[in-house]
């Protein structure tokens, strides 16, 4: 094999096993026990040759969402929640996707009155905080009264911050 083949072999297999970047089709097993990839949920994005890896781009990025009204410790009183299931896709997005799942996610759930009854703002907020602590949690809850806050705030209250 020629020395710029065998760089080039190199240097693509170091930066699939550094980041995970992997095309869902070319992996054995899952990351998440249970979490599959149906194809309809993934798109190609074309790598050019001096890319490490060609990574996917989801089509959808949740399977299904529903509203419940629970009790929440935080704020001592019931409060509609949006629990949201993930597709296999969704959950590995990258930071340059947050905008695609977040509209996804407003387009489908973000007229309901629920969403609008009482709006802290930080729906956003909470998504990104899901993908950064709980990417590979079955479902998430997010709820339209919390704020939006810092992602550092939002990190240290269990993606859960309450409102002042």
């Amino acid at each position: 094999m020629p020395i710029h083949l065998a760089t080039r072999a190199c240097c693509l297999l170091a930066a699939v096993l550094l980041t995970g970047c992997i095309h869902p089709s070319q992996q054995s097993t899952p990351h998440a026990p249970g979490i599959q990839a149906s194809s309809s949920e993934l798109s190609s994005v074309d790598a050019s040759p001096g890319e490490a890896a060609a990574r996917a781009r989801c089509t959808r990025y949740f399977e299904s969402g529903q509203w419940s009204y629970r009790y929440d410790p935080g704020i001592r009183k019931n409060a509609w929640t949006l629990e949201l299931t993930p597709t296999y896709c969704g959950r590995r997005i990258h930071q340059d996707e947050t905008n695609a799942a977040y509209a996804e996610l407003y387009k489908r759930y973000g007229s309901d009155w629920r969403w609008r009854l009482d709006n802290g703002g930080g729906m956003r907020r909470q998504l990104v905080c899901h993908l950064a602590t709980a990417r590979y949690k079955k479902t998430w809850n997010l709820e339209p009264f919390r704020p939006d806050v810092s992602h550092r705030v939002s990190v240290a209250a269990g993606c859960n911050p309450t409102p002042r």
